[in-house]
């Protein structure tokens, strides 16, 4: 099974969460262009790439 994250940014944490989740385990992160989402927001795609591209080496993500 593939476990994923779908954060909303209420206290403006959904990037840091989804981080953790991947840091984790998770594989797959549910976010959105801008954080555009219900509430507060949904987790901002650009910030989630950007941390997973310039920290590949701490993640371990591979794109």
């Amino acid at each position: 099974a593939i476990i994923s994250t779908h954060c909303h940014n209420d206290l403006g944490l959904a990037v840091a969460n989804s981080l953790a989740a991947v840091e984790a385990g998770a594989r797959q992160v549910e976010c959105t262009i801008n954080g555009l989402g219900e509430r507060a927001g949904n987790c901002a795609l650009e910030e989630v790439v950007m941390a997973l591209k310039t920290r590949a080496d701490y993640y371990g993500v591979h794109t």
